[in-house]
């Protein structure tokens, strides 16, 4: 597993732990920058994997579609594997 695949995994978790989030809170607890959770989610929203919803200014609402969720099993299955 790369470590760009484990960065995904580590964000498709977190997202998935916690649905209202921030940016800045996914990136902590990712552990990657703010920027990368930025590229990530225009990323997977445009490939269909993550549904945004604005609920405020600074919150957002982040829900795995079900190609989301096959791709998280995908990482994990390779995370297993390694």
């Amino acid at each position: 597993m790369t470590f760009e695949q484990h960065n995904e995994l580590q964000l498709l978790e977190a997202i998935e732990a916690e649905a209202e989030t921030t940016q800045a809170d996914l990136a902590a607890r990712a552990g990657v920058a703010v920027g990368t959770v930025n590229w990530y989610l225009k990323r997977w929203t445009a490939k269909g994997y993550v549904k945004v919803k604005r609920i405020n200014r600074w919150r957002w609402h982040y829900l795995l579609t079900p190609q989301g969720m096959a791709e998280k099993a995908k990482l994990a299955s390779k995370y297993v594997e390694a």
